[in-house]
């Protein structure tokens, strides 16, 4: 299994959105979404949803500056972004299940992605 996917979107604030899948902090895996971005030669916000890490709390999205192959955590912050985030990571996880089974989510959130419903 991949520790996480990096989606496109069409954002004016974030153009990629990497949704954390492992159980592991991102950090343990930094290098190779570095690496991924870098391939793409990107460079701009990033918005990370570690919703299956941390759970639905004020710490789950966090934006984050990439240039030049490399993350600025200077820069980084928790956000609270607009719902259309909040959709594509249910719509995602709701086509991968597999992924929420060895996540903190309660059943009711599992129920929610069960059911393609935001949260």
């Amino acid at each position: 299994m991949c520790n996480f996917v990096i989606l496109d979107t069409k954002d004016v604030d974030y153009h990629k959105y990497v949704l954390c899948l492992s159980c592991n902090n991102f950090v343990d895996y930094i290098k190779d979404i570095e690496e991924d971005l870098s391939k793409e030669d990107y460079s701009g916000k990033i918005l990370f949803d570690q919703l299956l890490i941390a759970g639905n709390g004020s710490n789950r999205f966090m934006s984050c500056n990439f240039s030049e192959g490399k993350f600025d955590f200077d820069s980084a912050e928790n956000v609270s972004p607009v719902e259309y985030f909040r959709q594509t990571t249910v719509n995602w996880l709701h086509d991968n299940n597999e992924c929420v089974r060895y996540s903190i989510l309660n059943n009711e959130q599992r129920e929610k992605i069960s059911r393609n419903q935001p949260f």
